[in-house]
């Protein structure tokens, strides 16, 4: 795998507060997608300091990208396109068809998927 150095975790997290995901992020910043699939598996569980230091920093652009999505809901007001890729992308949280039929309360600070869950 490609050397994974600060300044291309910091390019991957900018592209994740765009709005795409951590594999899409790291094959627009130069890596393969073999190397993209392989790194994203390795963050779901780090072992290493580094390891954790980075998924922490893919977390914070995560919720940096939500934040900006809520602003310009509540700019805009209403339905927009920020709700439709907060559905779309954080679906398990802001879809509220998928909320009602799991019929249990959602924390404000439940997290897209397991590879945001801290073991």
């Amino acid at each position: 795998m490609k050397e994974l150095t600060e300044e291309k975790v910091q390019t991957i997290c900018g592209y994740i507060r765009s709005g795409i995901d951590l594999v899409q992020a790291a094959v627009v910043t130069g890596f393969s997608l073999d190397e993209a699939l392989e790194f994203e598996k390795k963050l779901a569980i780090p072992e290493t300091k580094i390891e954790k230091e980075i998924k922490n920093d893919i977390i914070r652009a995560v919720a940096h990208f939500e934040i900006l999505q809520i602003q310009r809901i509540i700019q805009e007001g209403g339905a927009s396109g920020a709700k439709w890729i907060l559905e779309r992308r954080l679906s398990e949280k802001y879809n509220l068809k998928k909320i009602e039929e799991r019929n249990k309360p959602v924390s404000p600070l439940m997290l897209e998927d397991d590879f945001f869950k801290v073991e």
